[in-house]
C-alpha cells in the first residue's frame, strides 16, 4: 500500500471503531518528521515533546474535522 493510501485509510479509520489504533499508526508515521520540524525552531526537547502531545491530543479531539488530504498536513504546520 502506498503511503499517502494508507494516510487516507488510517484518517478514515481514526472515526471508526479502530480508532485508537489509527492514532497510534499516525504517530508512528508523523512523529520523527514533526520532532525534526519542530526542533529547528525549539531547542528544548521537553517542548518539543509536549508540542507533539498537543498535536496529536488535538488530533484526536478534531479527528471529526480533518478532511484528507487538502487539510491533514497543513494541520500539523499551522
Amino acid at each position: 500500500m502506498e503511503d499517502k493510501e494508507k494516510i487516507t485509510l488510517l484518517l478514515y479509520e481514526l472515526n471508526g471503531s479502530y480508532g485508537e489504533k489509527a492514532l497510534e499508526e499516525l504517530i508512528k508515521i508523523y512523529y520523527y518528521p514533526l520532532k525534526r520540524y519542530l526542533s529547528i525552531f525549539l531547542k528544548d526537547r521537553r517542548i518539543v515533546k509536549e508540542v507533539l502531545s498537543d498535536v496529536f491530543i488535538a488530533v484526536w479531539k478534531n479527528r471529526d474535522k480533518i478532511i484528507y488530504p487538502y487539510s491533514f498536513n497543513t494541520y500539523f504546520i499551522v
